[in-house]
């Protein structure tokens, strides 16, 4: 009776772990987004209720690079996929094909509503941008399950909110900069929606995915007639396409990462890096 009795309770240890860990994975919905900090918007809207599937790898850039074959597993598993929409290279190259994957996922543009400058697709590097985003995928989430949609719109609302004050934070510190050190140099035009919305100007090295050739003399003298010494570059960018400016300008590489994984904590990151250059 006792060994029985003993069997059972060992039985019940065993099991009660499994009882206490939530939701299994299976449960929640499969959801894709394109690049990291969109990602992580999605994962603040959904919550618990989603797994969020990133198609461009941390540390990979997004303009060259390709879907790998493992990713169309997650791809047919799919309940949708929040696109950029804003004609990142990424997906004009993949979306087809991810779509073909799973012709019953549901796309959502994350930029519909969103005026997009110059054919410049970094549209998260903007706050308001962003405000706009989430709300669309909030909507989004609302549609593929609206059993849950109080939940996703009360974290929606409590996103925005950490997000307006992220954008208290960025205009106080960029409040009163001086006219000649609103200047900012980097590679690659990434920061053009940044600039645009806090007064800022992006002197960029990189155009269209080119680089500057002949007209790097006219960067430098810009560069040098707002005092500028030093570049931001990407984190997976070569170093060696930038030597050539940096050597003439005598300046500094600064690496910036424009794809953060945690939305916020990166654009506090991006601000206070670009401060720091100005205010020196």
């Amino acid at each position: 009776m006792k060994s029985r009795l003993l069997r059972a309770f060992l039985i019940l240890v065993l099991l009660l772990p499994l009882s206490c860990v939530g939701p299994a994975q299976s449960d929640r919905l499969v959801v894709l987004a394109t690049v990291l900090p969109q990602a992580d918007m999605v994962r603040q809207v959904g919550g618990d209720n989603v797994e969020v599937i990133v198609m461009v790898p941390p540390g990979q850039d997004p303009h060259t690079y390709q879907l790998g074959i493992s990713q169309m597993v997650k791809v047919s598993q799919a309940k949708a996929y929040f696109i950029l929409g804003s004609g990142l290279d990424f997906e004009r190259t993949s979306l087809e094909k991810i779509k073909a994957q799973n012709r019953e996922m549901f796309i959502f543009n994350t930029s519909e509503g969103i005026e997009i400058e110059g054919n410049d697709p970094h549209i998260w590097l903007s706050v308001t941008n962003a405000k706009v985003m989430v709300q669309n995928i909030c909507d989004g989430l609302k549609k593929i399950d609206s059993d849950n949609a109080d939940y996703y719109q009360s974290n929606c609302d409590r996103y925005l909110d950490e997000i307006q004050t992220l954008d208290d934070y960025i205009r106080d510190k960029f409040d009163g900069v001086d006219e000649n050190k609103q200047y900012f140099l980097v590679y690659h035009p990434a920061l053009g929606y940044f600039a645009s919305e806090y007064g800022l100007t992006q002197l960029a090295i990189e155009e269209e995915g080119k680089d500057p050739g002949f007209d790097r003399v006219r960067i430098i003298e810009e560069a040098r007639a707002h005092d500028i010494d030093y570049v931001f570059v990407e984190p997976w960018l070569d170093p060696s396409k930038a030597r050539v400016i940096v050597s003439e300008l005598g300046a500094e590489i600064k690496v910036l990462d424009p794809l953060p994984e945690s939305y916020i904590e990166g654009m506090k990151d991006i601000t206070d890096l670009i401060h720091e250059e100005l205010a020196s």
